[in-house]
């Protein structure tokens, strides 16, 4: 969940967001462990994982392994919330319109997030 209190989104035809205002299955994400604090996150609806396209704008790609631009390095905060840091060095932004960019160079407000487990995934 972002700072301003709505879910992050894969949605069908590819795009995300952080407009979602309650969690289903588009906004439930399986979360890969990958090693060194490093993450990916697959949508559980169509096992498409978050990818920052172009540099900055994030998006659900249908890779079937997380490739570099799908890989996350997790910042746990001491509020208990998270920043995530892509390959390109800049941390996720879940903008107050409910655009998901890679454009941050230091994680603000806009770069945290809640996260919330809701059980195990199994495919």
């Amino acid at each position: 969940m972002s700072s301003h209190g709505k879910y992050v989104q894969a949605t069908i035809d590819g795009t995300a967001n952080a407009n979602a205002k309650y969690r289903g299955s588009l906004e439930t994400f399986k979360v890969e462990e990958l090693g060194n604090d490093e993450v990916a996150f697959a949508a559980i609806h169509k096992n498409k994982y978050l990818v920052v396209k172009d540099g900055k704008d994030l998006s659900a790609s249908s890779w079937k392994t997380p490739q570099k631009t799908e890989q996350f390095l997790v910042e746990v905060q001491d509020d208990g919330r998270y920043a995530f840091k892509s390959v390109f060095g800049r941390y996720v932004t879940a903008n107050t319109d409910g655009s998901l960019q890679d454009t941050a160079t230091s994680a603000g407000n806009l770069e945290m997030f809640t996260v919330e487990c809701v059980g195990r995934y199994t495919k």
